[in-house]
């Protein structure tokens, strides 16, 4: 998941990053897992800061947790009516 996040960084350097499914529901310890290694990966190469404050705010899990895929995809549908 670090790695998939550098990737995304420097090819389309999204303003967050967000992370969900089982694993992260299921493994808390994962996101700042992720974070660190995000911040270890791009050893200085991008202002960090820049991307949108803190590592705890660039890469999250949804807010609708387990929720958000299903009332992502009922609001897709609702916007094609």
């Amino acid at each position: 998941m670090a790695q998939l996040a550098h990737t995304l960084v420097l090819t389309t350097a999204p303003r967050r990053i967000m992370i969900g499914g089982g694993g992260v529901e299921q493994r808390p310890a994962l996101l700042p897992l992720v974070r660190r290694l995000l911040v270890a990966s791009l050893n200085g190469y991008l202002d960090l800061e820049a991307l949108g404050g803190s590592m705890d705010d660039y890469i999250v899990a949804p807010g609708l947790a387990a929720l958000a895929g299903p009332l992502g995809a009922l609001a897709l549908a609702a916007d094609a009516l």
